[in-house]
């Protein structure tokens, strides 16, 4: 058993490894400070937080070392999906009107899967906002519910990871609201 938290820490969770063992996650100090980190080689690095963002997540990793999570920016707009490669954080946007939006899964050729979290409707009792799957693309974030078939009886609610054919395992709810897992294979 290796410890790959950083010394010092109070809290340090990992989220997700690749093939080569690398690892990405967050910490806490007990100082207060913290943020997200790359497991590598022996080795934890914080990963940096670009202009504009408070904070920033990882939360999925693929064999390129390409990691998925989110950019919180500094204006308190709603979290941005984002990925990070070669040193770069690149922003994959929003869906609209959602409190926050996050990277969960990424493959091979960098395709990100996700899910937006909508703002709480009620609370008391508590009632939880809706989630809305997406898949990233040049055009930005697309809801994966407008690319399945009407009438499957589903409804989608997180993409949490694909594979690099493109497969994406999502969480979704059928009419009687029962969750279920799904498999979506592009054709």
């Amino acid at each position: 058993m290796t410890d790959i938290g950083p010394r010092g820490s109070l809290q340090a969770s990992a989220n997700a490894i690749n093939s080569s063992g690398q690892i990405v996650g967050s910490y806490y100090l007990t100082s207060g400070e913290g943020g997200a980190f790359i497991y590598s080689s022996g080795k934890m690095t914080t990963l940096p937080v670009p202009a504009g963002s408070t904070a920033v997540s990882a939360l999925a990793i693929n064999d390129n070392g390409e990691i998925a999570g989110a950019l919180y920016p500094i204006s308190g707009n709603a979290a941005h999906a984002a990925s990070y490669a070669n040193g770069v954080w690149t922003d994959l946007g929003t869906i609209a009107g959602a409190a926050c939006n996050v990277g969960m899964g990424i493959n091979l050729s960098g395709r990100v899967v996700g899910a937006a979290i909508f703002p709480q409707t009620q609370y008391h009792p508590p009632k939880p906002g809706k989630h809305v799957p997406f898949i990233s693309s040049t055009d930005g974030l697309i809801n994966l519910n407008t690319l399945i078939p009407t009438g499957t009886g589903f409804t989608l609610t997180d993409a949490v990871a694909i594979n690099d054919s493109g497969q994406i395992l999502c969480d979704a709810t059928n009419s009687n609201g029962s969750e279920h897992a799904v498999l979506l294979t592009p054709k």
